[in-house]
């Protein structure tokens, strides 16, 4: 190799040196693992939602199409077509603000969400 072409070929491979690291070509470059799967999200379940209507007490005061024998007040027969989930959810556990008269739901979180599934089915 001349002396000219020497200086190209170091004048090159530092080039290349600065710039695969900055590419994000480094071979040294260790591997990130692999973020974490959240848990998957447990699907509600409607017909559990139905038969929690009944047992949590909501028939006591409220209709659906499926209880037709249910209370007087609010008749959630169309409620599904009505509201989202978040509204549903949101109002179950804490109805003070529209109904006074209405009881937070103390259940667990599956609970509420199949009985809101449940809620979403009344179209």
């Amino acid at each position: 190799m001349t002396d000219r072409s020497t200086r190209t070929f170091v004048a090159l491979a530092a080039t290349v040196a600065l710039l695969l690291p900055v590419a994000g070509i480094n071979a040294a470059q260790k591997k990130k693992p692999a973020p974490k799967k959240p848990a998957p999200v447990k699907k509600a379940d409607p017909k559990a939602g139905m038969a929690l209507f009944a047992s949590e007490g909501c028939k006591t005061c409220h209709k659906t199409k499926d209880h037709a024998d249910g209370g007087a007040m609010a008749d959630l027969s169309k409620v599904g077509a009505e509201h989202t989930a978040a509204q549903l959810t949101a109002f179950i556990k804490n109805p003070a603000a529209k109904a006074p008269a209405m009881p937070a739901f103390k259940g667990s979180p599956d609970a509420l969400a199949n009985i809101v599934a449940y809620l979403l089915t009344q179209k």
